[in-house]
């Protein structure tokens, strides 16, 4: 798995190299530097991070999730979207929603056809 994860990564350095080039930043490859890392020590994995946290604190997953929880909440309070921000994703969202009433009100198909349909589909020998 270490040799395929390698490889991969090793695959992907000149991609994070062409997309440092056309946005003229490092970012690319700063990530990609940083995911290299971690293939040599698991420590550095986000799962990592949040066992050694929940042991240092001495507390479950659950109350992790809601420590976390809280602490984005008032992070979200304290830093409120411009009201330009907010309208923008509020439009994305209605848009979003239209999109989804136009794609279900075109659909003629009962569930039962769907299912129909999807069983008689030949499995291609995935998942």
């Amino acid at each position: 798995m270490r040799d395929w994860a390698a490889t991969l990564m090793n695959e992907m350095r000149p991609i994070a190299d062409l997309l440092d080039g056309a946005g003229n930043t490092d970012l690319h490859v700063a990530s990609w530097k940083e995911q290299n890392l971690r293939l040599d020590d698991a420590d550095r994995t986000p799962s990592a991070r949040i066992l050694a946290s929940m042991r240092k604190a001495r507390v479950p997953f659950f109350r992790f999730a809601m420590n976390q929880s809280i602490l984005h909440k008032g992070y979200f309070v304290a830093n409120p979207l411009s009201d330009e921000k907010l309208q923008y994703f509020e439009s994305l969202a209605e848009r979003s929603l239209d999109e989804q009433r136009a794609i279900e009100a075109a659909d003629s198909e009962t569930l039962d056809e769907h299912i129909a349909h999807y069983m008689a589909v030949p499995s291609t020998g995935g998942a």
